[in-house]
């Protein structure tokens, strides 16, 4: 199992990606990969490795419990070590980690459990490396037109500085050793165009006339009058020996409450692998929030989950059940704590708990080291309330000859607003 959760240029793209993240954490961190000598590992260890994955001001621990939620043991992690454990592999399991950050302004604690899980392989912790290099200097870059046409320069998963909201950007784009084709991206009396530019140097200034750009050729239009908030963003994605690599933003789109027309997503005939990520509310339902993924082809139908409301039965850590059940789902529960300290901090601690997995419900212990150890969150858990919740359906994944193309939809719904 790999966890992977620590990781552009204008507001609504940051902070859309921190909305996803959050989603995306809250409901798939882990995936199973196969330990690089399983003949060498034991039928009953189980075992938990960092890879560089601890910052200095954090402790990490892992807990493995047993199917009903009861802790059987926990360990310290440390980069470059694992934790062994041992478990009956024939059964699943409970995972946990528990974090302590120690931040200049406040104290924090993070647990994350991730349920039903097969023991079969072992689980590393380790980030994802950066696919951007550094620059090495700007260029500039000008769309002209008889009417104001905003702009930007994308490449290598980063784009200039750009503001959906007031068309406007920086003109001036990073410029990177590795990457000699650059996207121009041009909206102009309301229609995208684009163009390729190549070999830019440093410091130097180009011109290009919005009318000599391109049309994207593929566009999928999704009518605005279905959705009280709606954004998205599309990244064309690079093959690199076996690995796919962000390459250029082609869209980072707003949220409006404008019902007229409609959302167009664009993409370009010669590019065949892209991100698409879609986020909203629909205007008939205010309650839950939909995220709709797909990698591959474009975007040429979007489906998302018939769940209007995500009915929670029971809503403790000790004691939790969704009444809303979608088949061949992953559930997703986050809970926040109410507790809090008047020292005269700028900040009070913090802890939140996300349970994640194919189980809808589920009831959790906390071992009594970890309890004695760190008591103020631990001891007692009646302080934690229900945050949110989601839902995750994978609608379609493959794999052929190197070439993946996977959707999923989620649906999710915050429950102390």
């Amino acid at each position: 199992m790999t966890g992977i959760c620590k990781h552009q240029s204008n507001y609504y793209f940051r902070r859309m990606r921190k909305s996803l993240l959050l989603i995306a954490c809250l409901s798939f961190l882990f995936s199973c990969v196969e330990d690089e000598n399983p003949s060498s590992q034991s039928s009953d260890i189980f075992k938990v490795t960092s890879v560089n994955f601890i910052a200095e001001n954090e402790t990490y621990f892992a807990i493995i419990h047993d199917s009903t939620g009861l802790a059987l043991d926990y360990g310290q992690l440390f980069n470059g070590k694992s934790v062994e454990f041992v478990v009956d592999k024939s059964k699943k399991h409970h995972v946990s980690t528990f974090m302590i950050r120690e931040e200049q302004y406040g104290h924090k604690e993070y647990m994350s459990t991730f349920t039903n899980q097969d023991l079969t392989f072992d689980m590393v912790l380790e980030y994802s490396p950066s696919t951007t290099g550094s620059p090495i200097g700007t260029f500039e870059v000008i769309v002209t037109d008889d009417e104001p046409v905003g702009a930007y320069v994308t490449a290598q998963g980063n784009m200039s500085d750009y503001s959906v909201y007031t068309n406007t950007f920086n003109q001036s784009s990073n410029l990177f050793a590795e990457e000699n084709r650059y996207l121009v991206v041009a909206n102009g009396s309301g229609n995208r165009r684009y163009l390729y530019l190549d070999n830019p140097k440093k410091d130097n200034s180009y011109t290009i006339e919005y009318s000599k750009m391109k049309e994207f050729e593929t566009v999928f239009e999704i009518p605005k009058s279905d959705y009280s908030q709606f954004g998205y963003n599309i990244i064309s994605m690079e093959n690199r020996n076996g690995q796919y690599y962000s390459k250029y933003i082609l869209a980072t789109g707003s949220q409006y409450n404008n019902k007229i027309g409609s959302y167009k997503l664009e993409y370009i005939d010669a590019i065949s692998t892209y991100s698409t990520i879609i986020q909203g509310r629909k205007a008939s339902n205010p309650k839950t929030t939909f995220v709709y993924s797909k990698f591959g082809s474009p975007v040429t139908n979007m489906i998302l989950l018939d769940v209007d409301e995500i009915i929670i039965t029971k809503d403790k850590i000790s004691d939790f059940q969704f009444g809303t059940k979608v088949d061949g789902a992953l559930y997703s529960a986050g809970f926040l704590s109410s507790k809090n300290i008047s020292d005269g901090q700028p900040t009070s601690p913090f802890f939140s708990w996300s349970i994640n997995g194919t189980d809808s419900e589920f009831s959790l212990t906390i071992p009594e080291g970890l309890k004695a150890s760190y008591p103020f969150f631990l001891s007692d858990l009646s302080h934690l309330y229900l945050s949110n919740t989601a839902i995750r359906k994978t609608l379609k994944e493959s794999n052929v000859l190197g070439v993946r193309e996977n959707e999923t939809t989620i649906v999710s719904q915050w429950h102390n607003d």
